[in-house]
């Protein structure tokens, strides 16, 4: 989760990513996420009575939501609008509202935890764009697809195009060698010099179409 939270902008970018993974906890739990004009709810519902251990799921679920918010935007302040519990009223509730700094309600069918909408747009403090790259790049080799290697060249450089400027660059960031990259290229009809003056110049016009709109 971290490694794919330095790929996101935004918190939503970073919640969408780990969709495919919920899989994995499905077994146990089904995850879902509702939208409204101004909010959206995330809802953990069990598949089955977890006894004893129950409250403490659900607790530590609720908590681990608001504190990866709270660390990957560094927003301390980043508090839920409300949290629902599915079990009884403690005798301490205190200690809920403290840590939450919301409403807390308890004697649900099972745990949920509503924030802003504004919530999705917020940046990630440690989002990495050459992250993202390398992440995209992998993931499109390990699903086996075709690998659009043009769109990720020119994704890497428009990212950052002080830093891939020759092929020794590229190379490294995609992960595979100089003379299978240049043989890939080469069959599409281009070169690693051609996509990067290509790039840099559509990145140039576009600046300056900027500078003279403004």
């Amino acid at each position: 989760a971290g490694l794919l939270a330095a790929s996101c902008r935004t918190l939503g970018d970073w919640a969408a990513g780990i969709r495919p993974y919920e899989f994995l906890a499905q077994s146990m739990v089904r995850v879902e996420i509702h939208l409204a004009k101004t909010n959206f709810t995330v809802r953990a519902i069990p598949n089955f009575a977890f006894g004893a251990a129950e409250r403490y799921c659900n607790d530590t679920w609720a908590a681990e939501l608001i504190a990866q918010s709270r660390l990957l935007t560094g927003d301390e302040d980043l508090n839920p609008q409300a949290v629902q519990l599915p079990y009884p009223r403690p005798s301490n509730t205190s200690m809920y509202e403290d840590y939450f700094r919301c409403p807390v309600s308890f004697g649900h069918d099972y745990a949920a935890v509503s924030e802003a909408l504004s919530t999705l747009d917020m940046p990630i403090i440690g989002y990495d764009p050459t992250t993202n790259v390398r992440l995209r790049a992998a993931g499109t080799r390990t699903e086996e697809k075709e690998w659009d290697i043009l769109s990720t060249i020119k994704e890497a450089i428009v990212a950052d195009c002080s830093t891939y400027s020759n092929a020794n660059q590229i190379t490294d960031l995609i992960g595979i060698g100089e003379r299978q990259l240049r043989r890939h290229l080469s069959a599409r009809g281009t070169s690693i010099r051609a996509i990067i003056d290509e790039t840099r110049h559509g990145l140039a016009e576009e600046y300056l179409t900027h500078r003279e709109l403004n």
